[in-house]
């Protein structure tokens, strides 16, 4: 698969191209991870969180183009009664992608803890005890992306999972 991020194309699987993202992460601290990265890589973070996005966000609007693989270029309205952007992607959402992007950079949410997955809740080796908690899995979506989205769409059922995933090690 290619990477593609040209508007209403039917095999667009990128709301970013890579130049729009270099320029947004050079005004964002803490962005070094991203300049650390190949193209390739690239390409792969922003596929990913608009992949993240498009399946985990019921967008406002209705697409320009029947046949467009992503749902932005839309027409319609955001949250506050104001026309989409005729014919373009939504500033937030452009910025959304990148903030995705860069959650990712530090946390795989499509991913469970391996012991979760093998269906551990909790063990203990002599006086040490680890507990997970399954209701406690970090998020799809990042919450600056969400913040992002908001007047331009809302997270469907199951794009929240409740924290930041963790667990808890403790001496009995």
């Amino acid at each position: 698969m290619s990477f593609v991020s040209t508007l209403s194309a039917e095999d667009a699987n990128s709301y970013v191209d890579v130049a729009a993202a270099d320029s947004y992460f050079l005004t964002r601290i803490n962005s070094g991870w991203w300049t650390a990265l190949t193209l390739v890589q690239k390409q792969a973070f922003l596929v990913t969180a608009t992949l993240a996005l498009e399946t985990w966000v019921e967008f406002r609007g209705i697409p320009d183009v029947e046949t467009q693989s992503l749902h932005f270029p839309a027409t319609g309205e955001d949250c506050k009664g104001k026309a989409l952007p005729d014919g373009s992607i939504p500033t937030q959402l452009l910025h959304a992608v990148c903030e995705q992007a860069s959650y990712y950079n530090g946390l795989d949410a499509t991913e469970l803890p391996p012991a979760l997955l093998q269906g551990l809740s909790s063990a203990s080796v002599g006086s040490l005890s680890v507990s997970f908690n399954r209701m406690n899995i970090a998020g799809r979506i990042g919450e600056t992306a969400k913040g992002l989205i908001a007047c331009i769409g809302h997270l469907r059922p199951g794009a929240t999972s409740g924290g930041s995933g963790s667990f808890l090690i403790r001496r009995i």
